[in-house]
């Protein structure tokens, strides 16, 4: 029942509101699990990783990530032209984010300390899952 209500209220939401306000309710869900995933796996990656550029992929990718979400929530509180800008270095920072995945994703595949571990199979997803909000917010 209480699925139900919630599957309700969320359509509900969606149909009284302005054309575009479903991308900021998926953006508001989905990004921190995006986060999370990126930050597991940079974590484990810095902890299991025996190669320094594997290492220095988990650190750069935890670095933007901390940027971004920086960004993004100060972009939520500021109203007029300081939060055009902040928005468009959000996804500038966005777009460095799918590359800091792409090279998490390459260098977790050539360290041998992440073979066969869980961390490498995360950071797979969260690349692709990195790619999700820069395409929905580009139309």
């Amino acid at each position: 029942m209480k699925r139900k209500l919630v599957v309700f209220s969320i359509i509900a939401l969606l149909a009284t509101s302005p054309a575009h306000a479903w991308k900021a309710l998926s953006h508001y869900v989905t990004v921190p699990v995006i986060e999370l995933g990126g930050g597991y796996a940079s974590v484990m990656t810095l902890k299991d990783a025996e190669t320094g550029p594997a290492k220095a992929a988990a650190g750069t990718n935890l670095g933007l990530l901390g940027i971004n979400a920086g960004l993004g929530l100060t972009t939520l509180l500021v109203d007029g032209e300081t939060a055009l800008r902040l928005r468009t270095a959000h996804r500038i920072v966005g777009f460095a984010i799918t590359a800091a995945g792409i090279w998490l994703s390459t260098a977790t595949s050539l360290d041998d300390g992440t073979k066969d571990r869980h961390e490498r199979y995360v950071a797979y997803g969260y690349t692709g899952f990195t790619v999700v909000p820069l395409v929905l917010f580009s139309f």
